[in-house]
């Protein structure tokens, strides 16, 4: 048995209040199981989590019993064996959670003070009740989550009970007259009693409750005289079938907390007397269908927060008390706000998703205290007035009819600003004084025209503007901090202003901006590492910094010139995507440079000697119509993937056999292209895909290609025959595809690891050996392979999952189908004999 499993964690308690001292002993379980307790007189705690093993290996009670001292017993879903009957009269803190029939059973109690029995299923019928009154002392009793109770405990004799904790008692109905008598109780838990439908008269009478919770009951009122509770400082009703609060509720003087929500209240159900609760800091009355708030809550001179939430019936806010702090109004129907000049304590405003709200009064501005202002869906809003000179975070998300924002003046401490789908939105009168604010992001406001200087924005890293009318940037000088900047689908927008003072930024990314012509002062940007542009279609001319890391240009259709280009020594990753116009300059300075792509150079015959790009190893040409050759593509030894597609005009490669690091080679459509030199000496080459190669008819001989996995073949026409490839050991994918000149190939049973095999209209292909031998295939196609008459036996491919022969005319049979047990799909051609394949 592994003692780092089943080690006891024991530790002293003092008697008293309880608590974990500082002498600790150590026992092992063994002693417990097999009996042995004669050396744990002077074990004072024992904590044991129970798990199957100790289910099938009870405790002994002899071993248990011979602890005379505990005072914390922990038998957490234990059971044990011999007389469960335990005297333990010196426990303070007993716990049996998940208890039932072969638990133990204090006899003699006297001195426990906590007791644990949640998550038991049978605890009605636990014997240990009866000595339970014994527990003079008894303060904390715990039977969450036991789901056979129906009735709470007979508590007559334990009259110090302070907390009962019955959470998540499901089938709890009814309440033990003792309930009453328990006057110290000062915390009641009935949340999640689902069956729960009332409160008794007599809970009226714990005049030390403090706290209680009925959240998730089936009650439909609160007693009448729940004012007499004179101690309660928490009362959680939320998401019950309480209509109404009752009247006495205004002489709980010292509650604190009201949580309401998700209740049933309606109109009226919230008296005038809720004025009285002066101790009050906290009310939530979400999701009720109340139309108005008593105008006395302005008296609750200590209430902090309100929440409102889905009150979708309110309609009016009367004047609130100047102590609070949060106010969350979202969803509900207010068309207007009371004034707020009071509020002079307010740190947070919500009101998000209040569709009819049609202004915000100009006196928010003299609210110094308020940080957070939501705004998100005020879909009626048309005009926000000057704000609080302290707020830190204001979103306005989905404000669609907002035409005008009076200006972000002096707001020194904002760092959240979020402007989006505000459609209307036409002017933002200033951006002055915003020190704090890191990030400004503006998205999807159509008619804004213009955005305003951002003076004095010294700390902002990021900024973003996507999908907005802007035809202008006033300014962006003066932007010491900023990192990023990201401008997309502004397509009217004709310049970006002079950038020279951003010293700090390190990402540029332009996208669908139309119109754009001109980015100032960007060769002066000395930290920029990063520049994207996509789309911008009116761009001729660009000047690049020297430190630039990364370049992508595509589809900016009349960019030409690039000046500085030839002399960037940092850059390490180049494309240069559907741009006709733009032509590479010499790059021998591109020491760093490990990625290059280019893709639709319709103006480019040749390319620059690559020889010195020492650390290429990602080169990718697609889309090239013009280009003739890539001279010394042949000389980057660190080159690992070459890709080159639909070049039309190259007629001829360089040797390719110095590319020793080469692992994947990829050349497809390249029609006028005869021969591919050099294959056969690849020796790392893992996969190779050559497409459309019309002209070429004997491929290299692929036997020293020892790593390769993945070979494919396409519509290479005139191709007679394919060497080498019965030696590619580690191949685990072959695809041979329209070559219809191929009459045999050679036997594939060495092949071991092939898992796919596809060969696809090749229509003078004859026979394929070996694929019998194949143990690892998984899937075989041989579509439009119409010369095949047969094929060797199938019967040991046991892996063997899918199979087509579709369109093979000439194929009338397949041997050993029957015994494919992995065949989960098969397609064939009309003529194909069928045999009978078990469905297991």
């Amino acid at each position: 048995m592994a003692t780092s499993t089943h080690l006891i964690w024991l530790k002293g308690l003092t008697s008293g209040k309880v608590f974990i001292s500082t002498s600790a002993r150590l026992v092992w379980l063994k002693g417990l199981i097999s009996g042995e307790g004669t050396k744990n007189k002077k074990v004072e705690g024992l904590c044991i989590q129970g798990s199957n093993w100790l289910y099938t290996h009870p405790l002994r009670s002899k071993g248990l019993a011979a602890m005379t001292n505990i005072k914390l017993l922990k038998l957490d879903y234990a059971v044990v064996s011999g007389n469960l009957k335990l005297s333990f009269s010196e426990l303070r803190w007993l716990s049996l959670r998940g208890c039932n029939h072969r638990s133990a059973i204090p006899t003699k109690p006297k001195k426990l003070v906590v007791l644990d029995l949640s998550y038991s299923n049978s605890i009605e019928s636990w014997p240990g009740w009866r000595y339970i009154k014994f527990a003079k002392n008894l303060k904390v009793l715990n039977v969450k989550y036991s789901d056979t109770l129906s009735e709470t405990p007979d508590l007559s004799a334990n009259l110090q009970l302070e907390v009962l904790l019955l959470q998540g008692c499901e089938n709890l109905v009814t309440f033990h007259a003792s309930i009453g008598h328990l006057k110290r109780l000062v915390m009641l838990n009935l949340k999640r009693c689902m069956s729960l439908k009332y409160l008794p008269a007599n809970i009226c009478e714990l005049r030390y409750l403090e706290r209680l919770d009925i959240r998730f009951t089936r009650i439909r009122q609160l007693p009448e005289k729940l004012g007499s509770l004179e101690a309660l400082t928490e009362l959680h009703i939320s998401n019950t079938s309480i209509e109404r609060l009752p009247n006495s509720i205004g002489q709980l003087r010292n509650l604190k907390t009201l949580r309401a929500g998700g209740c049933k209240i309606q109109e009226g159900g919230i008296p005038d007397v809720i004025g009285r609760l002066s101790s009050l800091e906290s009310l939530c009355l979400n999701g009720n269908q109340i139309r108005s708030l008593p105008a006395t809550v302005s008296s609750i001179s200590l209430l902090q927060a309100l929440s409102l939430v889905g009150c979708t019936e309110l309609q009016y806010l009367p004047k609130l008390p100047s102590s609070l702090k949060y106010l969350d109004a979202s969803g509900c129907a207010l068309k207007s706000l009371p004034i707020l000049s009071n509020l002079i304590n307010l740190e947070e405003l919500c009101l998000d998703n209040c569709w009819d709200l049609v202004e915000i009064p100009t006196t928010i501005s003299a609210l110094s205290r308020l940080e957070s202002l939501g705004l998100t869906n005020c879909r009626t809003l048309q005009y926000i007035p000057h704000l609080p000179s302290g707020l830190r975070s204001m979103i306005a998300t989905g404000c669609e009819n907002v035409i005008e924002i009076s200006g972000f003046l002096d707001m020194r401490n904002l760092v959240t600003l979020c402007l989006d789908e505000c459609n209307s939105l036409a002017k933002i009168e200033r951006f002055e004084g915003l020190d704090s604010l890191p990030k400004l992001k503006i998205k999807n406001c159509g008619s804004l025209r213009k955005l305003p200087k951002l003076q004095d924005s010294k700390k902002l890293m990021y900024l973003k503007l996507l999908k907005i009318g802007l035809s202008e940037i006033e300014s962006l000088e003066g932007l010491y901090s900023l990192e990023e900047l990201v401008i997309g689908s502004c397509i009217l927008l004709r310049k970006i202003p002079n950038l020279s003072d951003s010293k700090n930024l390190m990402s540029i990314e332009l996208e669908d901006c139309d119109e754009l012509f001109e980015i100032e002062g960007l060769k002066e940007l000395d930290s920029l590492e990063r520049l994207n542009m996509r789309s911008c279609k009116s761009l001729r001319k660009i000047q690049l910094p020297k430190k630039l890391r990364i370049l992508y240009i595509n589809s900016c259709k009349k960019l030409s010139e690039i000046e500085g280009l030839e002399d960037l020594e940092s850059l390490e990753e180049i494309k240069i995507l559907n741009s006709p116009s733009v032509l590479l300059p010499y790059v021998s300075t591109w020491k760093n440079l490990n990625y290059l792509e280019l893709c639709g150079c319709d103006c480019m015959e040749r390319l620059p000697d690559l020889s010195n790009l020492n650390k290429l190893n990602k080169l990718w040409i697609k889309d090239c119509g013009k280009l003739i050759e890539i001279p010394n593509v042949d000389q980057l030894e660190s080159l690992e993937v070459l890709k080159i597609f639909r070049c039309e005009s190259m007629e001829i490669l360089p040797y390719l056999s110095n590319l020793k690091n080469l692992q994947e080679l990829s050349i497809e459509q390249c029609e006028k292209l005869t021969e591919i030199q050099g294959i056969d000496r690849l020796e790392i080459l893992e996969r190779l895909t050559v497409d459309g190669i019309i002209s070429i008819e004997i491929f290299p001989d692929l036997s020293n290609l020892k790593r390769m996995k993945y070979l494919t073949i396409i519509n290479c026409g005139e191709l007679t025959k394919i060497q080498g490839v019965e030696d590619l050991e580690y191949l685990e994918e072959l695809c041979i595809r329209g070559c219809i000149s191929i009459e045999t190939l050679p036997c594939l049973s060495n092949l071991k690891k092939l898992k796919i095999l596809s060969i696809i209209d090749c229509r003078k292909l004859i026979e394929i050996q070996g694929v019998d031998e194949l143990d690892s295939l998984e899937n075989l196609c041989l579509n439009g392979c119409i010369s095949i008459e047969t094929l060797p036996c199938l019967s040991k491919l046991k892996n063997l999952h899918t199979l087509s022969t579709f369109d093979c005319w000439k194929l009338t049979k397949i041997q050993g189908m029957d015994e494919l047990e992995c065949l989960v799909w098969y397609d064939a051609a009309d003529n194909l004999e069928m045999p009978y394949i078990s469905t297991h």
